[in-house]
């Protein structure tokens, strides 16, 4: 990857070079074009490996694709691409399958999810720097739920907002994550295509001033597939018993639009993820 600099700054393909920007960065990307087929990687024995990789690769891609559903509603928060870093964690995790052949190495959360706990979806501030004190969870696994407690939230002491914005508030998310196996030349969680990741978000009110929260209580519930619900309720609807379950935390900031509406900020606050609870 090259980077241009000094020079008349430019976007799109000049000859054999094309260039782009990237959100997280202010530089101008060059990358050259060409290489070899796809007809001669998906065939010789000389690119064997490439494939290898090419699809483990793509196990990771969707590894990170289920990483970002599960924090779509912490999209407000991150402020930056974080395809890239949730990508690295699937590989690492990856790499720890011994029990299958390189190409098809699967991506177990169910064994190591707990390498997500404490990533954070900020490059600018960490969730700790804006509000500090600990987040006590309980979680129910015959419920599949938790209970979480939120610390009494002082400004100046425990809560250090950022900027001049008139509002703020708490999201938690809890959902699941599920494993990835390479089956009929493909990853994917189910060979059937009935598996539907799960989660809730829960919001907190928004706030407004500087005046002192006191420490409140949340719980948050996912479905139990039952025999019962099976025959009542769609799979999108429901979540395996056997699954990877995590919470993440974030707090976003917003502008008032009217009495009732609240805008809110995009890029701006912080987050993380808290907690992993494998099945057991």
């Amino acid at each position: 990857m090259a980077i241009l600099k000094n020079l008349t700054e430019f976007s799109g393909s000049l000859g054999n070079i094309s260039a782009y920007r990237r959100k997280d960065s202010d530089k101008v990307i060059l990358r050259m074009k060409g290489g070899a087929t796809k007809k001669k990687i998906k065939t010789a024995k000389s690119f064997e490996r490439t494939r290898e990789l090419n699809a483990e690769w793509g196990g990771c891609a969707k590894a990170a694709s289920s990483l970002r559903d599960f924090l779509v509603h912490m999209a407000p928060v991150a402020d930056y691409n974080l395809s890239s870093s949730l990508t690295a964690i699937a590989k690492n995790i990856q790499t720890r399958d011994l029990m299958h052949p390189k190409g098809e190495r699967a991506i177990l959360f169910s064994k190591f999810g707990t390498l997500l706990e404490g990533f954070q979806l900020n490059k600018k501030n960490s969730f700790e720097s804006i509000l500090r004190g600990s987040i006590n969870v309980q979680f129910h696994a015959e419920r599949r739920s938790v209970d979480i407690q939120l610390p009494e939230i002082i400004h100046g002491i425990n809560f250090l907002p950022i900027g001049n914005y008139a509002a703020w508030r708490i999201v938690i998310t809890f959902g699941s994550l599920p494993d990835l196996f390479f089956f009929d030349k493909k990853f994917g969680s189910s060979l059937d295509g009935s598996y539907r990741q799960v989660e809730k978000t829960w919001y907190s009110d928004w706030q407004f001033g500087t005046k002192n929260i006191e420490a409140q209580q949340c719980t948050i519930a996912l479905p139990v597939v039952t025999d019962s619900l099976i025959n009542k309720t769609t799979t999108k609807e429901l979540t395996n018993t056997s699954d990877t379950l995590a919470i993440a935390v974030g707090i976003t900031f917003g502008t008032p639009i009217t009495d009732q509406l609240i805008k809110t900020n995009k890029y701006v606050g912080a987050g993380k993820i808290l907690s992993v609870y494998l099945p057991s």
